[in-house]
């Protein structure tokens, strides 16, 4: 189950969120904190994935997995989507490491043309998966008679450079 702790320090409130373990041990009820995940996402947190606060620990770890997952492809696909892909010269900008975050010059070139420097589409994690969504394999059969065969749809010249970017970004 999750366990939500708060503290009030020099009077700010801080939230910490624990994964915790409930079981009996000598005919008493034990908690055992399992994980600190204060750091992760509210949206990993959401009452729609623990509702009641609660939390299967299979369920948890599986979102957790998905999130691993979709850190990873918006890592090796950076280039194809909006997230930022020189995060270094983008903080060499900042006066501080508490100031705000500015975007680099090639997030803010493609934010302006919506095209990579290669002349591919820049679009959003979710509009991008739409896209590779349309790939297909499809299992064609005759009735006249009892060949079958599959046919794959032809990738688009961007869809070719998601899995370029994904094959080679293991």
């Amino acid at each position: 189950m999750l366990r939500k702790s708060k503290k009030t320090y020099k009077g700010k409130v801080h939230v910490s969120t624990y994964l915790r373990r409930t079981f009996r041990e000598d005919g008493k009820v034990k908690h055992e904190t399992v994980a600190n995940i204060s750091d992760l996402p509210d949206d990993l947190l959401a009452v729609e994935v623990f509702p009641g606060n609660t939390a299967d620990p299979k369920a948890f770890i599986l979102c957790m997995l998905a999130y691993n997952v979709e850190w990873h492809m918006r890592d090796a696909l950076c280039e194809l989507i909006f997230d930022d892909d020189d995060i270094e010269a983008a903080q060499a900008t900042r006066r501080s490491v508490v100031a705000k975050a500015k975007r680099s010059e090639s997030a803010k070139q493609k934010d302006a043309t919506r095209r990579t420097p290669e002349d591919l589409p820049v679009q959003s994690f979710q509009d991008l998966l739409k896209d590779m969504g349309t790939l297909t394999r499809n299992r064609i059969r005759f009735e006249s008679s009892a060949s079958e065969f599959n046919q794959l749809t032809e990738s688009t010249t961007l869809q070719r450079r998601v899995l370029d970017l994904l094959s080679t970004h293991a």
